[in-house]
């Protein structure tokens, strides 16, 4: 129970996370453009702003620099209209040109807390700038840069990128639409002034990596599962077959058949019963456990999830197998002979 406890909680969690896109970093609904100067940025703003279900939109451009020495993808975002949230798991995010907020794994490596300085350049022998931790964040740059992971990269206001880099201009619009209006309209909309280059929702590849894999703690939890009924199977029949003479004594006393088999079921039941009761609730713990040790590795959100109804149908199967495993031995036990089980003791 344990076993397909833990699996079941870490598969929830793991299909919790492919649906929740702001949860590996997507905040926003759909992001448009491939931009390579400012003013082709500027023309896209202004037909963003005139796009009728537009909420809000920010502009993001990506670039290598060395931070504190070490060379790391960064991605550099300007608020356009309304605001887009980015995901923080800890911390906020850059506002201000003089700070930076960093990826969880990226954070660790450079053995940084909310708080620290870093130091960023272009490249080696360039004179750095300092920049204020204030932030660790679950990146994601969308279509831009796959080296940036949930866990992995920085986030600066673009005013501190230009201070570096004067000419940067944002290479895509990073897109929240507004719920109250008719999102497929307004996706038809962008598509049409941005033909070919509008992105829905994609999970990076570390997650896609994660997925492929996912089913490998069900199978685990599979053949635990049939060694543990094999071991249920054994103890039923072994305890048959050692308490001949009780089951012989209890036909004596007038315990029909179904009655001596249902003390095989209730034996059965006894052990499923058991066994949810430990299991379940350390399952639980250790589902939880494992997908938080995986999700934090990621630089995801570190939500797991208990799905109430999973949990329901492993309790049920459990005592279903073991009645059904019981019906054999059961079988047996109401068969037995007591005169002549009795006379051979």
């Amino acid at each position: 129970m344990c076993a397909l406890t833990t699996a079941g909680v870490f598969g929830a969690s793991l299909a919790w996370l492919a649906g929740t896109p702001a949860a590996y970093g997507w905040t926003w609904n759909v992001s448009v453009g491939n931009f390579a100067s400012i003013p082709e940025a500027r023309r896209a703003a202004r037909m963003l702003d005139a796009t009728q279900g537009v909420d809000g939109y920010l502009g993001a451009v990506t670039g290598e620099l060395l931070v504190d020495g070490r060379r790391l993808e960064v991605m550099a975002i300007e608020q356009g209209k309304g605001t887009v949230p980015l995901a923080v798991l800890e911390g906020r995010e850059p506002g201000r040109p003089s700070e930076v907020a960093l990826g969880a794994t990226t954070l660790r490596r450079l053995g940084k807390h909310i708080g620290d300085t870093v130091a960023l350049a272009v490249s080696p022998g360039q004179l750095s700038q300092r920049r204020r931790v204030v932030g660790r964040m679950v990146l994601s740059a969308g279509p831009l840069d796959s080296a940036i992971a949930p866990g992995k990269g920085a986030v600066v206001d673009i005013e501190a990128f230009r201070r570096l880099a004067p000419e940067v201009a944002p290479q895509v619009f990073l897109v929240r639409l507004d719920p109250a209006t008719d999102r497929s309209r307004t996706i038809d909309g962008l598509q049409r002034a941005f033909p070919g280059t509008l992105i829905r929702p994609l999970a990076h590849p570390d997650i896609s990596d994660v997925q492929r894999v996912g089913y490998l703690p069900g199978l685990l939890a599979g053949l635990v599962a049939l060694l543990a009924l094999g071991t249920v199977t054994h103890a039923l029949v072994s305890s048959v077959r050692r308490r001949r003479r009780d089951l012989a004594v209890l036909k004596t006393l007038g315990f029909l058949q179904r009655q001596v088999s249902a003390t095989v079921a209730w034996q059965a039941t006894a052990f499923a019963t058991a066994a949810l009761l430990a299991g379940v609730p350390l399952g639980v713990a250790g589902g939880r456990w494992a997908w938080r040790l995986v999700a934090t590795s990621l630089g995801v959100v570190p939500e797991p999830v208990v799905p109430p109804l999973g949990v329901l149908a492993i309790a049920a199967g459990a005592l279903l197998t073991a009645n059904l495993i019981a019906a054999g031995p059961g079988w047996v036990a109401g068969r037995l002979r007591p005169a002549f089980v009795l006379r051979s003791e």
